[in-house]
């Protein structure tokens, strides 16, 4: 089962008239919002903006970790965070945005991530018995919770009575990008690579476009969404507020998400035989996604 968490609003009491009427009016000409994303593929970001639009608006928005196969009742925005869906959902009424990246900067950029996180999962130990019947969160992350039982014995075994963080610091950098290649950004990677880019009410954006231009990418995406004349301006203001090139050393110092302006790390941060095991793995799938 998917986790579902509702986002509240940062004000409770903002429930003005004019908010209301806002609400209405956009319901009312509108369908859902279904933003799909994939660990590191600019998560933080989608749901920072959509849920600024989304209290501006008066619209429910909320986030899924995991696979769901049911569209969740009663929200106007609906973040899935790793993008796995049934066709339920891909089959019903909606407008929706699919964000990839770059798998080699998923690479880096979950190996740097998951050393540090205090995410529960990645700091749980593997005290599993092999005779639990069903293993789930925060044995395994939620995005591996609809694997097999087998899989997932398969999973802790491998971490050696270790977390999957206390694995990663164990290891030298190329060893430990080893370790993140063969598990969590491999679950990613073939998960962009198993996606359906036919989807005709789908958007596919790639974050290094994002990053790359901005402000024309998510007036591409506003446009998409159907959002016009004052809301399009307002939903513009409000993602240049969440820029990475707009914020200062000290923001980005203070967000654990991130840890610098450059996005695109992979040049200088995998040696040639790193590089190389990756190329072998995952060579096709770079292509098929439209990365050289």
């Amino acid at each position: 089962m998917a986790l579902i968490l509702p986002s509240i609003p940062k004000n409770v009491l903002l429930h003005s008239i004019k908010r209301r009427l806002r609400q209405h009016i956009y319901k009312r000409k509108n369908l859902p919002i279904y933003i799909f994303t994939h660990h590191k593929t600019g998560t933080v970001l989608a749901t920072n903006v959509l849920k600024e639009i989304s209290d501006f608006l008066g619209l429910k928005i909320c986030r899924v970790y995991g696979y769901c196969d049911e569209v969740p009742a009663g929200y106007d925005v609906v973040i899935f965070e790793h993008s796995l869906v049934g066709s339920n959902i891909l089959t019903s009424s909606f407008r929706g945005v699919h964000i990839i990246r770059d798998p080699r900067s998923v690479l880096i950029s979950g190996y740097q991530y998951h050393r540090h996180t205090e995410e529960l999962w990645c700091n749980t130990k593997p005290l599993v018995s092999s005779s639990s019947e069903d293993i789930k969160f925060p044995f395994v992350p939620y995005s591996r919770e609809h694997e097999s039982l087998e899989w997932k014995k398969r999973y802790l075994d491998d971490l050696q009575g270790m977390s999957y963080k206390d694995n990663l610091k164990s290891l030298e950098t190329e060893k430990g990008l080893e370790f993140e290649l063969d598990r969590y950004a491999s679950w990613t990677i073939e998960d962009m690579a198993n996606w359906n880019y036919d989807i005709d009410n789908v958007l596919e954006v790639k974050m290094e476009d994002i990053l790359q231009s901005y402000d024309e990418v998510f007036l591409t995406i506003f446009d998409h969404l159907g959002f016009v004349g004052k809301l399009r301006e307002k939903a513009q203001n409000i993602a240049k507020s969440h820029d990475l090139n707009r914020m200062s050393d000290s923001e980005i110092k203070a967000n654990k998400h991130i840890h610098s302006k450059n996005h695109s790390k992979w040049e200088s941060l995998l040696d040639d035989e790193t590089l190389d095991i990756f190329t072998e793995k995952y060579g096709e799938t770079l292509k098929k996604l439209g990365y050289t």
